[in-house]
């Protein structure tokens, strides 16, 4: 077996091997196609099975995990930068460069294959059109986002007499014309969407929550359509960074709950105005939200809480294939607090 860690940047990639009882070697490759051929040449050798970790750096690493999982001697694991950083710190990694974070990897992939309790966590590619849709729905979702940046902006720059017209005019220009490409990478999606019977299926089931309409399915199906139809609503949740990240040490630290945010912004994103939604036109989640707020919970707690119920309930939904039942999304509840 032979093991290999690498690191990848923009236009390189640093890579450190290691074969049984053997010494680490190491190479520097361009991110390029033609670079990931040699590359895996260059890791397996005459090997008959290579296990490769690649720290994920979105885009820039994509090409390469799916040119490497292509190759059936390989097994890629693909391992967020967050615990590559903390199993670094865990090593007194004090320096950092492109060698020692490849050697780091290298540790990392060893360590994961002889762990018992944690069994290599082996990549599978996506589907190319799962791809695709991903990569239109966020760059939807950057044009609406940069879309509201510049509404500030223009609501600022008429509080002030100083401000010309002209600059007034740019910045209308500029909203309208992010509505616009956002409003067309929408239909692209859709049009995706239409012509795929799963993406299809799933996607009419998203719609049937009240709170989601067409653009907030559209967001958060582009963001659930890459997870492993396998991983348990609480494993979903902490993708998301939902979860709850509790600090208690002895006697002396003693701090409030409060959700991780180690994990998908985008997704987090996505489920905010499809929760607040829910609590305005949906009794079950309204009546979830009161409760949270009587029991104390402040500021955007009681709407998090919301945001985390609908993510289960919607992942639950994906893997029976069934409508949205509000009855189930908070529990059943009350029919005086119904009437209410």
């Amino acid at each position: 077996m032979v093991h290999a860690g690498i690191d990848v940047s923009a236009k390189t990639l640093h890579v450190a091997v290691k074969r049984d009882k053997g010494e680490v070697r190491y190479g520097v490759f361009d991110n390029t196609l033609a670079g990931h051929k040699k590359l895996a040449k260059f890791i397996r050798g005459r090997s008959r099975s290579v296990r490769v970790c690649v720290e994920a750096t979105g885009l820039y690493s994509l090409d390469l995990s799916l040119h490497l999982s292509a190759n059936p001697h390989f097994e890629v694991m693909v391992v967020n930068p967050r615990a590559a950083k903390h199993f670094g710190e865990a090593q007194f990694k004090r320096s950092k460069d492109d060698t020692i974070d490849s050697e780091l990897l290298l540790a990392f992939v060893q360590r994961m294959a002889v762990v018992r309790w944690m069994d290599l966590q082996r990549w599978t590619p996506p589907e190319p059109v799962f791809l695709v849709l991903r990569a239109i729905t966020r760059r939807m979702s950057a044009c609406i986002d940069q879309g509201a940046r510049e509404k500030n902006r223009l609501h600022a720059a008429k509080a002030s007499k100083t401000t010309p017209q002209c600059v007034l005019d740019d910045i209308a220009d500029n909203i309208a014309q992010l509505k616009a490409r956002a409003l067309a990478l929408e239909k692209e999606a859709e049009g995706l969407i239409k012509q795929h019977e799963w993406l299809k299926k799933h996607y009419r089931l998203l719609v049937s929550v009240p709170g989601i309409a067409r653009r907030s399915g559209v967001r958060i199906l582009g963001e659930l359509v890459l997870l492993d139809p396998e991983m348990t609503s609480n494993q979903v949740v902490a993708y998301a960074g939902l979860d709850v990240r509790r600090c208690k040490s002895g006697t002396s630290i003693h701090k409030k709950p409060r959700i991780s945010k180690v994990g998908n912004a985008r997704l987090r994103a996505g489920l905010y105005m499809p929760a607040m939604n829910a609590i305005t036109h949906c009794v079950e989640a309204r009546v979830f939200y009161d409760r949270l707020v009587a029991r104390g919970k402040v500021g955007l707690q009681p709407m998090v809480a919301v945001m985390r119920k609908l993510l289960v309930a919607i992942w639950n939904m994906f893997g029976t294939e069934t409508v949205f039942d509000a009855s189930r999304f908070c529990g059943p509840v009350q029919t005086a607090a119904k009437a209410a």
